[in-house]
């Protein structure tokens, strides 16, 4: 027995299925030094004790008489032998007053603690109160408008800690972040503002604004690129492939031919440049041309400098041929397209280099006997590797010399003389005639570059504004609180945090009632989101959601000089004024030259504009409303067929 005994009390099976506190609940302590697992093993189960709640040894030994013959200890036996012989145990017969009683125990501590938790909410929300904004809490947190919890309650108890601000001055994340004392200690941070940080001298919010936390946050431009790039679903098409979908160049009856080249397939993708290049593809089919566009076969942020023989996306009168190595591209192109004078009219227009290597692209042109093309300015990818020309993403840098001190601190210095050299190898392999959207995206151009189109320069804009009758109205708008918009992709270069901002800050304002128009959603800002697509089946979506919804004001603050920015005319053409900031490019530009909207000097002076009453001049009711149709140009193809 004792053999049996110490076997079992040295099992860890058996140690670990002994409750400890179930046994010394039902039976009371043990000598000193006695465990509940020897003192089970040894002489508990002959005095017909349990040793977990789950295990009665007296069912077990009347169930199996073969072992209540033996020495074995009844849990031993079960764990050794029982389960796997398929025995049952059944539970102790105290095993629901142990049970019970733990529960009772545990509710009670619990009611105690919930009572002491709901003491010091109160006490909370009694120092918050005056400080804490209701009208802000619900406009920023719709879910919450439609729960039974009051803002403040809700706040105390849940909102601080899933990052809801109490008010436009405070940021709950922004708090913590700073303060790690109290984020260590799980207080409420705007309670502990309140109560104790105010007067210790603690920030309320950042007073460094966004730029601060976007150099904060900023990867150098190797680990972006290595986001962006994306593992190719595609396959490589063989030469075969390749000369069978160049057959198919037959569209063109007058033998005239069209090279496009951007920096990806525009009808898969959406986006302004995208839209342009569908109606320039239409455009060319309707005047007999044969069309090819060629894209880079992977995600770039730059040109591809370092890519030897690159694969490249092919489309061939706007049907997707597939992606081919660029030789194979220059070599049976080549042999396909004859470059004697055969083909009565050839011509290509570069939308954008990036993605691309430019001696395989080059080689690609000169195949086909291509000469003189077009080079579109839809941004300065060919001034720096920043598109917006933003010094670190945040301030307008104005091209300086690449050997600058300004380079050599900025995120994309170190590219931009790769970038440089690559645009100036392709401005030297072919007379290209530069086209501007605008005359301040040639301007720009022209200031910050040493390359030399051969071919001259134009300004060819993408759309012009035509009066038009407005819809019919959906309601009188006098009196109602100014309807203020954010158009389309909330990217940092557009604005979106200023905006962003701005909706924060007067969120409980009840003259003010705020809009995000575009595609996707962004989570905690006080901004209604209304989705819009704009494509090229419905190219005035967004302009007659804006008429739609009688907005009043679109704040377009982009940061870089915009070359064209479709939203401030659709915002125009839908009957809204533009507030924008004079480094907004075009943008500024259109504002002076129609008077539709305010041009303002920086982000204070757009705070003291929706301060004061200002802003209400701009309201619908207190102003001419005119509304336009976009007639929208079909880029390169307006000017070939000048040509032609």
């Amino acid at each position: 027995m004792e053999g049996v005994a110490m076997q079992a009390s040295l099992s860890e099976a058996f140690s670990s299925a002994v409750d400890e506190g179930f046994y010394l609940h039902t039976y009371g302590d043990l000598p000193p030094g006695v465990t509940p697992a020897s003192h089970y093993a040894t002489v508990g189960w002959r005095q017909g004790h349990d040793p977990s709640p789950w295990f009665s040894t007296e069912a077990y030994l009347e169930e199996n008489p073969d072992v209540a013959q033996t020495d074995f200890v009844p849990l031993f036996h079960y764990l050794e032998f029982g389960v796997a012989e398929g025995r049952e145990c059944k539970p102790s017969r105290y095993a629901e007053a142990y049970l019970t009683r733990d529960l009772v125990t545990t509710q009670q501590e619990s009611c105690a603690q919930a009572t002491v938790q709901s003491e010091e909410y109160e006490y909370q929300k009694l120092v918050i109160r005056k400080e804490f904004d209701p009208d802000f809490y619900l406009a920023l947190n719709p879910d919450v408008a439609t729960s039974p919890t009051d803002p403040l309650s809700h706040f105390v108890e849940f909102g601080w800690r899933e990052g809801r601000d109490p008010n436009a001055f405070f940021s709950t994340s922004t708090y913590l972040e700073e303060n790690p004392d109290v984020a260590n200690a799980g207080v409420n941070p705007f309670y502990h503002y309140v109560a104790a940080g105010r007067s210790e001298g603690r920030s309320p919010r950042s007073t460094l604004g966004f730029r601060y936390h976007v150099l904060l946050n900023q990867p150098d431009l190797d680990k972006r690129m290595a986001t962006v790039l994306q593992v190719p679903t595609w396959r490589l098409g063989s030469k075969f492939q390749l000369e069978h979908a160049l057959s198919s160049l037959t569209r063109s009856k007058q033998q005239r031919l069209y090279i496009s080249v951007s920096h990806d397939d525009f009808t898969e993708n959406v986006g302004g440049v995208q839209l342009c290049l569908q109606r320039e593809a239409d455009a060319f089919a309707e005047r007999d041309f044969d069309h090819l566009h060629f894209f880079p076969g992977r995600m770039f942020l730059v040109t591809d400098h370092e890519g030897e023989d690159p694969p490249t996306g092919l489309l061939i009168n706007g049907n997707a041929a597939g992606h081919f190595r660029a030789s194979s591209i220059a070599q049976v192109l080549g042999e396909t397209v004859d470059t004697a004078s055969a083909w009565s009219q050839r011509s290509f227009a570069i939308h954008s280099l990036l993605g691309h290597n430019v001696k395989s692209l080059a080689a690609i042109l000169k195949s086909v006997g291509m000469d003189d093309g077009y080079f579109w300015v839809h941004d300065y990818a060919s001034i720096s590797a920043g598109l917006q020309l933003l010094r670190n993403d945040v301030e307008f840098c104005g091209a300086p010399p690449p050997d600058s001190t300004a380079c050599q601190i900025c995120v994309y210095g170190e590219r931009r003389r790769i970038q440089l050299a690559d645009h100036a190898f392709f401005f030297n392999e072919f007379n290209l005639t530069v086209i501007a959207p605008s005359q301040t995206a040639l301007n720009t151009w022209k200031g910050g570059t040493k390359l030399d189109p051969r071919g001259g320069e134009c300004v060819h804009p993408h759309c012009r504004l035509i009066p038009r009758p407005a819809r019919e109205r959906f309601g009188d708008d006098h009196g109602r609180r100014l309807n203020v918009a954010f158009l389309g992709q909330p990217a940092v270069h557009k604005g979106w945090p200023v905006y962003r901002d701005l909706s924060l800050r007067f969120a409980g304002d009840r003259r003010f009632r705020f809009f995000h128009l575009g595609m996707h959603r962004q989570p905690h800002v006080p901004a209604e989101f209304v989705e819009v697509r704009v494509s090229a089946g419905d190219p005035e979506a967004m302009i007659a959601k804006i008429e739609e919804l009688q907005i009043d004001v679109v704040i377009i603050w982009s940061l870089w000089p915009e070359t064209f920015c479709f939203t401030a005319y659709e915002a125009v053409a839908g009957g809204a004024a533009v507030i924008a900031p004079d480094c907004s490019g075009n943008v500024a530009r259109m504002v002076h030259e129609t008077g539709k909207g305010l041009v303002l000097a920086d982000e204070a002076a757009l705070t003291r504009l929706f301060e004061s009453d200002v802003a209400e001049s701009l309201a619908r009711s207190n102003r001419p409303e005119e509304h336009f149709r976009l007639e929208l140009s079909t880029m390169t193809a307006d000017l070939v067929g000048a040509r032609g």
